[in-house]
Parts: C-alpha cells; sequence; structure tokens
C-alpha cells in the first residue's frame, strides 16, 4: 500500500509534538542547553512520498528520526538513501545514538527483524505485513475502508459484480479489504472479482461492477480501463481510489471519487506511542493500532446518491455532519422532527438503506 504524503508530513509534526512536550523528553529539555532544531533530508528524491527522512534535535540533546528514506531504483545503480544519505549526515553531526524512530512504507522483513533486536524504541506505519513483531504498529484499517466503501456504493446503485483492484499489494490492508468485499459480495448475491494485474477480465464481468481500488492511480487504471472496454462510468463501472491525493483526482477526466484515508491521525498515533515507549509506558498488551477513513470524496467516477427525497437529504447532511458525534438513529429523527416510521420508509425508498446503514458507513 502506498502511504500518502500527508500521513508522512504530519507524523513528522506530531514528532515534533512529541519531542517538543512529550513527557519522555520535557524534564530533560527543561535542564538541557541545546537548541531546538529540524531537518529534513533527500526531498529532492520524494517519489510518492516515499524517500522523505526528518531529523528533530532537542535541547537536551534527544535525536528522532521519522522514517530514514528510501532505496531509489530508478537508476541503473541501486542508491539506499538511508545508508548513502542519512548516516553520513548524522555522522557529521557528530549524532551517534538515535533516541526514537517512527518507520513508515515498506521495511524489508530483514530491517524489522534488525530493530527488534535494539533498545531504540521503534513505532511503525503502515508496514506491509502483519508481522510478529515486538514493535508497536500502526496501520490502515482496510475492514472498516472495505465495509464503508461498499455499503456507500450499494446505496447508491444496484450492482452485478464487485472488485478489489489490488496491483501486487499483500498487505495486511489489501488482506482485510479483500475479506470484507468478498463477504459482503456473498451477502448481497453478487460475482466478486480481485483484479491483481491485468485489468481485462472487468470487460467480461457482470455489469454494473462496482470497483475498489487500493491507491488513486490504479483507480485511474481501471477507469481508462474501463472506458476502453466500452463501459459507461459511472452508470456500467463505478470506481473509488484511495488516498484522496485531491490534484490528481480533480484533474484526470472523468475526475476520480476516493477515500479521504485519516494519514494524520496514523502519524499522531505513532508519535503517541513514540512518546509512551521512551518515557517507559510502552508495555501495551496491544501491539497493533488500527486508524479508520474519515469519508469518501464523490467526484465524476461514482453515480450521484439516489435521494430525490428533500427529507433524506437533509438527513444524511445531518448524519455526515455528526456522525463522528457518535449520533444514533433517536438524533436523527428527532433533529428532522418526523415520526421514526415515516423516516425509515423515506430512506428504504430513496437511498436503498437504513438510517443506521447511512450512520455507520
Amino acid at each position: 500500500m502506498k502511504t500518502n504524503r500527508r500521513g508522512f508530513l504530519a507524523g513528522a509534526g506530531a514528532l515534533v509534538a512529541s519531542a517538543a512536550c512529550g513527557k519522555a523528553t520535557a524534564e530533560a529539555c527543561a535542564k538541557g542547553t541545546g537548541k531546538f532544531s529540524i531537518t529534513v533530508l533527500n526531498p529532492d528524491c520524494m517519489v510518492g512520498g516515499a524517500g522523505l527522512c526528518v531529523v528533530i534535535r532537542t535541547p537536551a540533546g534527544k535525536t528522532y528520526l521519522f522514517d530514514t528514506g528510501n532505496g531509489d531504483f530508478r537508476g541503473e545503480k541501486q542508491k539506499n538513501n538511508g545508508k548513502d544519505i542519512v548516516y553520513p549526515w548524522l555522522v557529521a553531526h557528530g549524532i551517534r545514538e538515535i533516541d526514537g524512530l517512527i518507520i513508515t512504507g515498506h521495511p524489508t522483513a530483514k530491517t524489522l527483524r534488525q530493530l527488534e533486536r535494539t533498545t531504540v524504541p521503534t513505532v511503525a506505519i503502515a508496514v506491509p505485513c502483519r508481522r510478529r513483531t515486538g514493535l508497536l504498529q500502526v496501520e490502515t484499517d482496510g475492514s472498516a475502508i472495505a465495509q464503508m466503501v461498499c455499503n456507500d456504493l450499494f446505496s447508491r446503485q444496484r450492482y452485478a459484480s464487485l472488485v478489489l483492484v489490488s496491483g501486487n499489494d499483500t498487505s495486511s490492508f489489501c488482506l482485510s479489504c479483500h475479506d470484507t468485499m468478498r463477504r459482503l459480495a456473498r451477502e448481497h448475491r453478487q460475482h466478486f472479482a480481485n483484479l491483481a494485474g491485468d485489468l481485462a477480465p472487468l470487460s467480461d464481468l457482470p455489469r454494473p461492477v462496482a470497483a475498489f481500488a487500493l491507491n488513486d492511480n490504479l483507480a485511474h487504471d481501471t477507469v481508462l480501463a474501463g472506458i476502453t472496454d466500452g463501459l459507461s462510468i459511472p452508470d456500467e463501472l463505478s470506481v473509488v481510489g484511495f488516498g484522496n491525493e485531491s490534484v490528481f483526482c480533480d484533474s484526470v477526466r472523468p475526475s476520480l471519487s476516493s477515500v479521504d484515508q485519516d494519514f494524520e491521525q496514523q502519524g499522531f498515533l505513532a508519535a503517541k506511542l513514540l512518546d509512551a515507549l521512551m518515557s517507559g509506558r510502552g508495555g501495551h498488551v496491544q501491539r497493533i493500532f488500527q486508524v479508520g477513513p474519515r469519508s469518501i470524496v464523490h467526484r465524476d467516477s461514482t453515480p450521484e446518491q439516489k435521494t430525490g427525497d428533500n427529507l433524506v437529504k437533509r438527513a444524511l447532511k445531518f448524519i455526515e455532519q455528526k456522525a463522528k458525534d457518535g449520533i444514533g438513529v433517536r438524533d436523527v429523527v428527532a433533529e428532522m422532527r418526523v415520526s421514526r416510521r415515516l423516516l425509515d420508509l423515506r430512506f428504504s425508498e430513496s437511498a436503498g438503506e437504513t438510517i443506521l446503514s447511512a450512520i455507520l458507513r
């Protein structure tokens, strides 16, 4: 799974806050005489967010790393940013020890094993596989995202096929999405397909088709493949991407609907866990922490909501605004000032779902 650049930046920002205000360093910083500094290494080599490394130094002399760069495979000679750029910079600035580390993206199994053997407090964000490691891990809740995407699409149109476009992704995020979508397809008596590489089978699937792609580039490829095969977007092929890279999603034609994942929350949670580790409060029984999505940003690749009823439109708007506050069906009914029976009936006729399912998606 490709990690969104916002997650990198938010995590780095959260790590700054943790380093500046965290319980692990507050006392030490009060006694320190040094300066607080932030250094961003290798930003010119970033590809889709990969390659960023942030070095944070506190007045107490503590050093934190947010990610360590990536291997650059674009040239004939492989370049290891951690070895060739980050490490030499640390040595040149007299830094011989790392006090806290947040890693992101795609560390190898070997890297994870090496980190397990160190005493450096470490938190991993979006590692490619759910390994039984001693590291605390923050990951994307694939099951919750797949459930939200499917519930949303099913409320807009009836589909004969449900498709996961996974590319070559083998992460736990992908596996969770796969299992959830396959279950939902079975419950709704739909054909299910996982397109891991070739998109040619799209034209052979029963129509209309609902597709969820694990990143926005894959979503765009899916739309183009559907258009090439003569499928109408979004009536015969509805596509939702992941990441909501707004510049990209808005600029392509047709524009892409996409899941707006809470990457910032992943970064802040990782920083909070790191601070707990460094404060001696890291004895968590739970090793994996999942973060769910914010919402789906709808554009041209998905159909409009089937809500000709103004009452349902107002109810859905209220739910969208208040869902995170823990509202229930009673709250929606009270806000609309109608009977529960009437609102249930309008939702069933206009939106094809219940009030509760609209709150949960």
